[in-house]
């Protein structure tokens, strides 16, 4: 018998004596198991994160090829935490195959790879599979952070990235984007009036919040 059903079992005969306690007795394990399962979360986040990290110090030990870190872990560099169980990184087009064949990672598909040794996958994006131009790919590759030989995507490439799908998460992210990094710059990237406007809505919104956002250019 689990602890659930040891729990329903003292509620039903308790129910039967003293309603009222009773009642009092199911809310108190019912915050408690909830307590539980938060503590539970947290701790599989804090594994699941220490796993990452050791995954993309492997990958950078042996990736011989001009990549950019994106995804879930590039957002939480810039802006907003989000658990997630697996790494996003880019790579030019020409570079997919060299990406896809590196020592201690074995290869899933055609863009995901699994490292041997944290079973951690890679989703390796080339820019024709995320609907990205080949320039604006470019500068998302040659304006990375590095830090420890991890190459991570900017706040702006981040952006970019998502106004293509531009989903109810990716408008949150960009907000949390525009928050924490006030002074972005889109000039090297080639961007149509629809996506400008949809970058510049969403700072806009920020700035009335009240969020320290520069003036639109």
């Amino acid at each position: 018998m689990n602890a659930r059903e040891r729990n329903a079992r003292a509620i039903k005969y308790a129910s039967r004596w003293f309603p009222t306690v009773s009642d009092r007795f199911a809310n108190l394990l019912y915050d408690t198991n909830m307590l539980w399962e938060h503590f539970a979360t947290i701790k599989k986040m804090r594994v699941a994160g220490s796993e990452l990290t050791n995954t993309l110090k492997i990958l950078s030990n042996v990736i011989g090829v001009k990549w950019a870190l994106v995804g879930g872990m590039a957002l939480g560099y810039h802006a907003t935490t989000r658990a997630t169980q697996d790494l996003d990184i880019l790579v030019n087009t020409s570079d997919l195959g060299a990406a896809t064949q590196l020592e201690g990672f074995k290869k899933l598909q055609p863009h995901l790879i699994e490292c041997r040794k944290t079973g951690v996958t890679v989703d390796v994006l080339e820019p024709s599979f995320i609907n990205l131009s080949e320039h604006n790919a470019n500068v998302v590759l040659t304006t990375t952070t590095n830090e420890d030989g991890i190459h991570v995507a900017s706040a702006e490439s981040l952006i970019v990235l998502k106004i293509g799908r531009y989903s109810y998460r990716d408008m949150g992210d960009i907000e949390s984007l525009w928050m924490k990094n006030p002074n972005m710059n889109f000039s090297a990237f080639e961007l149509n009036d629809e996506e400008l406007k949809k970058i510049n809505d969403i700072r806009d919104e920020v700035r009335t919040a009240g969020g320290h956002v520069q003036p639109k250019e």
